[in-house]
């Protein structure tokens, strides 16, 4: 019993020390973001140079009132910070403003991106030291 106690204390401290730092221009939309990493058990820092990896919110377009197509689409990219390479980069999702969601295009894309893509992606981090 003592050891399975042991095991709970300590197992959150060591399960992952991946640091992660945001970066988005719409600051509802990114701290969506965040709260899914955290949920996922991974820190966030709100300082880039210490971050393992940078988590890049992207997003492209422009809004016309008379238009079929979905004219913002973005996606988010997840860079090692300590040699600049992409370690993922999920499916891109577009989307339109409206008053459901605001007139903000990109809370809608990057809800839906953090709620289906964002996990898979961030279990392509490794370890420090792994």
């Amino acid at each position: 019993m003592k050891f399975l106690f042991t095991l709970f204390i300590f197992l959150p401290l060591c399960s992952s020390s991946q640091t992660f730092f945001v970066s988005g221009i719409d600051e509802r939309s990114k701290n969506h973001v965040i709260e899914k990493i955290k949920y996922e058990g991974y820190k966030v820092t709100s300082d880039s140079v210490n971050a393992d990896y940078l988590v890049e919110m992207l997003i492209d377009g422009t809004y016309k009132v008379v238009s079929f197509k979905m004219p913002y689409r973005g996606y988010i990219k997840i860079i090692n910070n300590k040699n600049g390479e992409e370690v993922g980069r999920t499916k891109e999702v577009k989307g339109n403003p409206g008053a459901i969601n605001g007139y903000n295009a990109a809370w809608m894309i990057f809800t839906k991106i953090s709620k289906k893509y964002l996990p898979e992606e961030l279990k392509k981090c490794k370890k420090e030291g792994a």
